[in-house]
């Protein structure tokens, strides 16, 4: 993942004692770059706009897209006939609990994969009444808001007990229910995690809501690892694993005013689960996907600058020797959404941003022409 500067005489030293005639193939086989980097879309606004799903299905650059459910949920008759097929091969559905939606398994006749949990080291998720299944905690068709005061026993990275069950223990129930139909996705991506990797405090039976509470559990996805690698599961393949190992990505979120915080939060998430990006230790290789990202921000040409700062093949995630773990980023998009700390930036009172990458009847936004020219790319090594 990277070169010293002290490599890079070694490799010119390399190369001056290959014949000329071999010298091409060679430079060729030891500068094997990763693969190309995959784009997305993480977005709720497909339902009522499903021509903005044909746009960008269109661009021939999403290799996934999700909204946060079991179902698509479009309007397939605004789809060309070519993208009504691609949006169901491309669609990654997300589980939330232990609750079947009202289809019961159809969902996983879609797509090639499916997501974990939604961000549970927030302690708890909002109540989206449209939601089915609903959120853990909420019920069928509940409004609310997520508060901290909302965390309890599901959201702990442990395993709990048979009577007290821990998101360890919900998370082997799940697992070994999808594995066990036929005809679904083939590969999971781990419950996802909008806070850094680093742990803090304990967060194991802690009430957030307390005055001296972490608000957020730091680390939940290491303890995680933690508990599951001494739980049992099974593998799409009908193999026995750990139900650490059953994942085959770790997913993260992101939201910043700079690409450079981005980019240092995937380097935490590589330090922390190296032996997991390498596949040592017993562990099963792993790849990094960047599920929501986006900018505090509701300037298009601060945005557009941000997408270049954190796409770009010099030091962004097209940069495959560095990056080369991170499989896929999607981009958050939505009109508007309400604005809160990121980093050491604090909004202004009614401060709304916006990260669309498309306009409400169909065309791409200045944002999604300039993040859909970074995907696609080549390979590239520097």
């Amino acid at each position: 993942f990277g070169s010293s500067f002290s490599e890079v005489p070694c490799l010119a030293r390399f190369v001056a004692l290959v014949p000329p005639t071999t010298m091409k193939l060679t430079i060729a086989f030891t500068g094997a770059a990763a693969a190309p980097l995959k784009c997305g879309v993480a977005s709720a606004r497909f339902n009522d706009c499903a021509s903005c799903l044909d746009a960008v299905l269109s661009t021939g650059k999403v290799d996934f897209w999700w909204n946060w459910d079991t179902e698509t949920k479009v309007d397939y008759t605004a789809l060309s006939p070519a993208n009504q097929a691609k949006a169901n091969e491309t669609f990654v559905p997300m589980i939330w609990g232990q609750v079947l939606p009202d289809g019961e398994w159809d969902f996983l006749s879609k797509g090639t994969h499916i997501m974990g949990f939604n961000e549970p080291d927030q302690y708890g998720p909002s109540c989206d009444g449209d939601w089915n299944p609903p959120a853990y905690g909420c019920g069928a068709g509940e409004w609310r808001g997520g508060a901290p005061s909302r965390g309890g026993p599901p959201f702990y990275p442990s395993a709990g007990t048979a009577g007290n069950p821990h998101a360890a223990s919900y998370w082997q129930d799940v697992i070994n229910k999808l594995t066990a139909k036929t005809g679904g996705p083939r590969q999971v991506v781990s419950p996802s995690m909008a806070q850094v990797a680093e742990p803090g405090a304990s967060c194991i039976g802690v009430d957030p809501s307390g005055a001296d509470s972490p608000k957020y559990c730091y680390g939940w996805l290491k303890a995680f690892k933690t508990a599951t690698l001494a739980l049992d599961c099974t593998d799409f393949e009908g193999k026995a694993t750990n139900c650490w190992d059953v994942i085959d990505a770790i997913q993260i979120h992101a939201y910043a005013r700079t690409a450079a915080e981005v980019k240092e939060k995937i380097k935490g998430y590589e330090t922390v689960f190296q032996e997991d990006f390498d596949g040592t230790n017993g562990r099963k290789k792993k790849t990094l996907w960047l599920t929501e990202v986006a900018m505090g921000s509701n300037n298009a040409s601060e945005i557009t600058e941000f997408v270049d700062d954190l796409m770009n093949a010099k030091d962004g995630l097209n940069n495959r020797e560095t990056f080369g773990f991170v499989e896929k980023v999607s981009w958050f998009s939505d009109y508007s959404f309400d604005s809160f700390k990121v980093g050491t930036y604090v909004p202004h009172e009614n401060e709304v941003w916006s990260s669309t990458l498309f306009f409400p009847f169909g065309q791409l936004s200045p944002v999604g022409e300039r993040f859909f020219s970074h995907c696609g790319m080549s390979s590239v090594l520097v």
